[in-house]
């Protein structure tokens, strides 16, 4: 199979390039007047509200699972220090079409989405697509290499979605955590230093 092709399974809907700054962790608004306001968020002309991130990560598929589970600890423990709000999306619910978790995940200010089960990825491309439609361009890729994951599919992955940030981890099983990576790695010789590390 051409790298083309595989590159089309990985995300059949092509993606709009990303075009603003990305939000910091407090969005300012402007107060709309038919809108009535408690006035413990009154300050002047404007309000300021916590950010809003949802994350979409597998909990149910057996393999890898409990990497995802440390994944999914991990960006809650940055959410908190950055005094994010954080909404975790069930995978099931979201490509079900589940009205409050289309909802939730199209309005998110910031999308996480971890795309490590392989058997996901078209729906969860498709899903980003949407929200890159509504002009929701704040959207993150993650994705899990284990010791028996395959270059080409990563590779398909960072090609297809190239105007798109990714966080790329892996466990390292003498300290029991994760090391996290951007999508310019060299994913070769980090998996290297992962298998030797399993070795010993």
């Amino acid at each position: 199979m051409k790298r083309t092709d595989l590159s089309m399974e990985v995300c059949p809907i092509p993606l709009p390039p990303r075009s603003s700054v990305v939000p910091t962790a407090s969005t300012s608004f402007q107060r709309l007047p038919a809108s009535p306001v408690p006035s413990g968020e009154r300050m002047g002309t404007s309000f300021t509200r916590k950010l809003q991130v949802v994350i979409v990560i597998d909990q149910k598929v057996q393999k890898n699972l409990k990497v995802r589970e440390m994944a999914l600890k991990d960006v809650q423990n940055v959410a908190d220090t950055l005094n994010v709000n954080l909404t975790q999306i069930d995978f099931d619910r979201l490509d079900f079409g589940e009205a409050n978790a289309l909802d939730t995940f199209y309005n998110a200010d910031v999308a996480l989405v971890d795309v490590t089960v392989q058997q996901q990825q078209p729906s969860l491309c498709y899903h980003i697509g949407v929200r890159e439609s509504m002009n929701q361009s704040y959207n993150i890729l993650m994705t899990y290499i284990a010791p028996d994951s395959e270059y080409h599919i990563i590779d398909a992955l960072k090609k297809t979605h190239a105007h798109l940030p990714m966080i790329v981890y892996m466990k390292f099983p003498e300290s029991n955590t994760l090391q996290s990576y951007d999508r310019n790695m060299n994913i070769s010789e980090r998996k290297g230093e992962q298998e030797n590390n399993t070795r010993t």
